[in-house]
């Protein structure tokens, strides 16, 4: 085999190294400090911190350490509405590209449903958010939320914070 193949090679198995840590990545904790959310991963010790862009009132750790949202008031809070919330979702896998929706209603609490890429935003009204898109649906006043079962599992004290 000639230089540039083995050379090839052995980059081509550094990616696939790579690209396998980053798929099974894990939030190893969370720190609240003033509008930032400091997050460790398991990918070789890697931390970082994210701008919420906000006072932060909470965040909740899904039972599979993958995913992270957090609630609060934002910065550019509009005082002609004063209900307004915001979240942020942070993905272990590229916790980076946090995504972050501003909501007509302050999020009191978040659940995250069970087998499924959602979770349910507690407020006034149910909002439902895809955890992938950050795409938001209002659920409608009649819906039984009973049918939304939430995950269930032990956390560890980092996994969840509430400021209230």
């Amino acid at each position: 085999m000639n230089t540039l193949a083995k050379k090839f090679k052995r980059a081509a198995s550094v990616l696939i190294a790579i690209y396998i840590s980053a798929a099974s990545a894990e939030i190893i904790g969370a720190k609240i400090s003033g509008n930032r959310i400091k997050i460790e991963t398991d990918t070789a010790g890697t931390s970082i911190s994210i701008d919420a862009r906000g006072t932060i009132w909470g965040y909740e750790v899904n039972c599979n350490k993958s995913k992270l949202v957090a609630w609060g008031v934002p910065d550019e809070l509009n005082y002609n509405a004063p209900q307004i919330g915001f979240v942020t979702i942070v993905d272990s896998k590229s916790p980076l590209a946090a995504k972050r929706k501003i909501l007509g209603q302050g999020v009191m609490d978040v659940q995250f449903m069970k087998n499924r890429n959602y979770a349910l935003l507690v407020s006034d009204s149910a909002v439902i958010i895809n955890l992938d898109n950050g795409k938001i649906q209002y659920v409608p006043s009649e819906e039984n939320l009973d049918n939304f079962s939430h995950e269930e599992c032990r956390k560890a004290g980092w996994q969840t914070f509430r400021k209230y």
